[in-house]
């Protein structure tokens, strides 16, 4: 296993072990503000593929703007994490080759949740879904070096640990780590994506509001057991690069256990359908790449996931195997999901996941409304 790989394994089993050791915050906390942060970081690009290694030139230095507020206190899992804050986050990168590259921009929602807290210092994890703007993309006669960027619109994922130390009720200073992720989930071909990695500091400040903050807690979706039904779709293009768009689909059944009111796991069935597959196979012929049964565009698959559940919000993590699969022969068969459940009743909610082979090989976006049974 390849060292990048066996970090970024590690990276998601320490921050499940995080969630599992949250202590509880002073309810003081719970005060209702504002927090304006600018922060500055230090980080660089990670050419997974090393496809574009003569387009990164330097370290790269984003500057991020964020507005957040804590969440009212009154779900029933804020008994585990009391303080948790939701807000939007600005972004821009100089990519450091303005001829090829050009620039980033994002938006993206976000929460952020305390995991430690003293009088001064708090140890927060904080995880967003957004939007990118990329101003320079793929072109196959100025600009086919750079094959992060088929499309000029991506999704933006991103998730950090931060140490913040508390100077004044109003000041405070922070440093971590972030590690983004921009992609357009093979909707538009070439689509390598690009990682990020950052050190960053900042500094915050706090409009306190002195109305009372609720503290009645209410029943959120918790229950032991439950079955989901989720049915999804998206679309993706192939290489070489194509102008046309094809249909990919799949249908989800899972079961999940609640371990607390803040964490679920569970198992998984799930049935694919990806349109790509004929029209790829007849390209991996001409060139002589050895394929198995390629006729059949469905796959099957089984699935473990784990839930962090900050309902209405459910941050959704996904690990699987495919059963059957008459992909082409290169494609590895583990395959990961990660996203968010967004619920709109308490039964329904709407679902958005970045799938990918094995977390490096991205596949497509999935879009759909799932059901409790």
């Amino acid at each position: 296993m390849k060292k990048t790989q066996v970090i970024r394994i590690g990276l998601a089993v320490c921050l499940w072990f995080c969630l599992g050791k949250v202590k509880a915050q002073d309810a003081g906390l719970a005060k209702n503000f504002t927090n304006i942060s600018f922060k500055i970081c230090y980080g660089f690009i990670a050419d997974v593929n090393k496809n574009n290694d003569l387009l990164i030139r330097s370290h790269i230095t984003p500057f991020e703007l964020t507005f957040s507020r804590p969440i009212s206190k009154k779900y029933s899992w804020q008994k585990i994490i009391p303080v948790v804050e939701k807000g939007i986050s600005i972004k821009f990168i100089n990519l450091q080759n303005p001829e090829y590259l050009g620039n980033l921009y994002s938006i993206a929602p976000f929460v952020k949740a305390t995991l430690w807290h003293t009088r001064f210092w708090d140890l927060r994890m904080q995880s967003s879904l957004g939007l990118a703007y990329v101003s320079k993309i793929y072109n196959r006669t100025e600009n086919y070096r750079n094959t992060f960027f088929g499309s000029h619109l991506n999704a933006s994922l991103s998730f950090g640990l931060e140490n913040s130390f508390q100077i004044s009720n109003f000041l405070a200073l922070k440093t971590g780590i972030d590690f983004s992720h921009f992609s357009n989930g093979e909707s538009t071909q070439p689509n390598d994506g690009m990682n990020i990695g950052d050190l960053f500091f900042s500094a915050s400040y706090r409009f306190i509001e002195h109305k009372p903050a609720s503290t009645r807690f209410i029943q959120n979706n918790y229950e032991k057991t439950k079955f989901t039904l989720l049915p999804v779709i998206g679309w993706k293009d192939i290489l070489p690069v194509q102008s046309r768009k094809y249909l990919t689909a799949a249908l989800s059944v899972e079961y999940g256990h609640a371990i607390n009111q803040l964490q679920k796991i569970g198992v998984g069935a799930v049935m694919f359908y990806d349109g790509s597959i004929r029209p790829l196979s007849k390209i991996q012929q001409n060139e002589d790449i050895k394929m198995r049964n390629s006729n059949r565009e469905f796959a099957t698959g089984l699935y473990l996931f784990h839930d962090i559940d900050l309902y209405p919000l459910i941050i959704h993590i996904e690990g699987g195997y495919y059963l059957i699969d008459d992909r082409i022969e290169y494609q590895n068969r583990i395959f990961n999901r990660f996203g968010v459940r967004y619920f709109i009743t308490k039964n329904l909610f709407f679902n958005l996941t970045h799938k990918s082979h094995f977390f490096f090989k991205g596949d497509n976006l999935e879009w759909g409304i799932g059901f409790i049974l």
